[in-house]
């Protein structure tokens, strides 16, 4: 069984993404925060093998959140949700160390999708950028 951290602003998404992870026994959500700091405490803590955060909660860049995140606990999982759809933000996160990316619009009906791509090794990207980037290079 993988342990997740949730990391969301808003205690409605965390409950939904929660009753959704609750479904799946593959997975345990081990902790929840509404904001950065705690969230690297808690991570530095439990060490969880995912965690699913808001980019929009970090105090400073995702992008430098998410390599204090892999420089805290290496092993850790990133899949971020957001409401941005920016190509080279989004390239950036990859290379920082994320794993999944998920529009905030996408998450409930995707989120098992990804959980189950990061659970095999693979990268995620919703469907909805993965169809934006068709069009645009089109």
């Amino acid at each position: 069984m993988k342990s997740i951290l949730l990391v969301d602003k808003n205690k409605i998404v965390r409950e939904n993404l929660r009753e959704l992870l609750d479904a799946d026994d593959r997975f345990q959500v081990i902790g929840e925060s509404n904001n950065d700091v705690l969230a690297l405490e808690l991570l530095e803590r439990y060490k969880p093998d995912l965690l699913i955060i808001d980019t929009s909660i970090c105090n400073q860049s995702a992008i430098k959140t998410a390599k204090q995140i892999k420089q805290l606990s290496p092993k850790t999982k990133i899949i971020t949700l957001s409401l941005h759809d920016d190509k080279i933000i989004i390239q950036r996160l990859f290379k920082a160390g994320i794993v999944g990316y998920l529009l905030k619009e996408c998450a409930y009906e995707e989120l098992p999708h990804a959980l189950t791509a990061v659970y095999n090794d693979q990268d995620y990207l919703c469907s909805r950028l993965q169809s934006l980037n068709q069009q645009r290079e089109s």
